[in-house]
């Protein structure tokens, strides 16, 4: 895939974070790492707007029963019971 644009940040400042500018493609899977204290969650939770058709994936655990795991939880494993009940 190509990425379908850029979600700019200018100037983020937060905790470890002191005027950072990033660019983050849209329409793509996107992951934020660096070191422990190197600003990720700060930069993820305080700069980056909640929207539609976002899923974040963090380290909290998966809300529901026993059997769920991120497939379910993402709504990712709908699509993939339809494909099977179509074979």
């Amino acid at each position: 895939r190509k990425p379908t644009g850029a979600l700019e940040i200018r100037g983020a400042t937060s905790h470890n974070l002191r005027d950072v500018d990033v660019d983050i493609p849209l329409g793509v899977l996107t992951v934020i790492t660096g070191v422990a204290g190197s600003g990720k969650s700060s930069l993820v939770h305080g700069s980056i707007p909640a929207g539609e058709n976002v899923i974040s994936v963090d380290q909290s655990p998966i809300k529901g029963s026993r059997r769920s795991n991120p497939a379910t939880y993402t709504g990712l494993l709908e699509p993939i019971r339809k494909a099977f009940a179509k074979a």
